[in-house]
């Protein structure tokens, strides 16, 4: 990036089952980071990794996605990020999907 960052946004569209659910998590790289990505750690969004309405709503069907928004605000400046997504099910059919997905940095 240019210029560094303190908040990021993700936005994504899920379609998820009463058996599923989705966790996003995010990496911030500070300004100026040498070291191996690998050795910063992942934290979730919200501190559990559920959107910032608090809940995914399941849809049960195959074709009906639901908007959801995950940020975090008034971070150390970073000028690099990399987001986690986990697509999690307590049953083999019934697998969560994601797409339109979109992250923003904000500064």
């Amino acid at each position: 990036m240019d210029k560094s960052a303190t908040g990021l946004k993700v936005m994504l569209t899920a379609n998820t089952w009463t058996e599923s659910t989705i966790r996003v998590m995010y990496k911030l790289v500070p300004v100026g980071y040498a070291g191996n990505l690998d050795d910063l750690p992942f934290q979730f969004f919200n501190t559990t990794g559920r959107p910032d309405s608090g809940e995914l709503v399941p849809q049960n069907d195959l074709t009906t996605f639901t908007d959801y928004e995950f940020s975090v605000e008034d971070t150390d400046d970073f000028d690099a990020f990399q987001i986690k997504i986990s697509l999690l099910s307590w049953r083999q059919p019934y697998i969560p999907r994601v797409k339109d997905f979109r992250a923003i940095a904000l500064a």
